[in-house]
C-alpha cells in the first residue's frame, strides 16, 4: 500500500531566509509562510475574519540556494512539498512536536515589478512562452519557477543529512 504526503501553500514569506550549512556542506534554508485561513462557520459575521498560519518551511541544496537568493519577507510564494512532523524530548522530559514542510518547488506568485524584483535576478525563468502550447503570456499575475524541472528539488537519493 503506498501513501501520498504533499502539500501546496500559498502565503507571504514573515522574514528573508535564513540559510545555514550541513559539515558536509549542503546549504539548508529555513523560512515561515504566513497562509490566511478562513473559518469554518456558518455565522455571517464571522465570514470577513481571516485566522493566519505560520508555516516553517524547510528547503534543501540547490533549492534552499535559490530560495536565499530570490526569496525576500513579504514576497507572495507558492510551496509545494511535504509535510514532517519532527519529534523530541525538551530537557525537561517533555515531548515536543514541531510540524515543518519539506519543500520540492517553490513558485513565484505575483510580478515581477511588484515584488521589486529586477529582470535580470531569474534569467533563466523569464521566457514568455507558456510550456504548454508555446504561445505569448500576458497575465496579470506571473508565476514562475525558481529552478528548472529536471533539477526540482530532491529525488528519492536525496535525503536530507540528518
Amino acid at each position: 500500500m503506498s501513501f501520498f504526503n504533499r502539500i501546496i501553500l500559498v502565503g507571504r514569506l514573515t522574514r528573508d531566509p535564513e540559510t545555514r550549512y550541513t559539515t558536509s556542506g549542503t546549504s539548508v534554508s529555513n523560512f515561515t509562510l504566513a497562509v490566511d485561513r478562513v473559518p469554518r462557520s456558518s455565522s455571517a459575521s464571522d465570514e470577513n475574519s481571516k485566522n493566519v498560519d505560520f508555516i516553517k518551511i524547510v528547503a534543501f541544496g540547490r533549492l534552499a540556494e535559490l530560495a536565499n537568493l530570490h526569496l525576500k519577507k513579504g514576497r507572495l510564494t507558492l510551496v509545494e512539498g511535504e509535510l514532517r512532523i519532527n519529534k523530541w524530548q525538551s530537557s525537561d522530559g517533555i515531548t515536543r512536536i514541531s510540524p515543518e514542510v519539506w519543500a520540492r518547488d517553490i513558485r513565484f506568485m505575483e510580478p515581477k515589478s511588484s515584488a521589486g524584483i529586477s529582470r535580470e535576478v531569474s534569467s533563466s525563468t523569464s521566457d514568455s512562452t507558456s510550456e504548454a502550447g508555446g504561445e505569448e503570456t500576458s497575465g496579470d499575475v506571473e508565476t514562475e519557477s525558481m529552478f528548472d524541472s529536471d533539477i526540482s528539488g530532491m529525488d528519492e537519493s536525496d535525503q536530507p543529512p540528518f
